[in-house]
């Protein structure tokens, strides 16, 4: 995390392509890697472009998708798809 949040924090736009793979929480929480930069690049007002991957490609998916349908909810909820 102390590598990510200051490139984070240089970017001019923080850009989310989002399959159907959480992927690794971060040690001591309840969200991933990528929920965490997607959310501190929200609270300091970065700009958001974020796109989802349609179901018909053939990516790598999670037995569980519960964990990324409520972060695709999120991303909705917050106008930034």
């Amino acid at each position: 995390w102390d590598k990510i949040k200051p490139l984070i924090d240089e970017c001019d736009y923080y850009i989310l392509i989002v399959g159907y793979y959480y992927g690794s929480i971060v040690d001591g929480e309840t969200i991933s890697y990528t929920q965490k930069e997607y959310e501190y690049a929200l609270s300091i007002g970065k700009p958001i472009l974020s796109f989802f991957i349609d179901e018909s490609f053939n990516t790598i998916k999670d037995d569980n998708l519960s964990n990324i349908n409520l972060f695709k909810e999120k991303i909705k909820d917050n106008g930034k798809l």
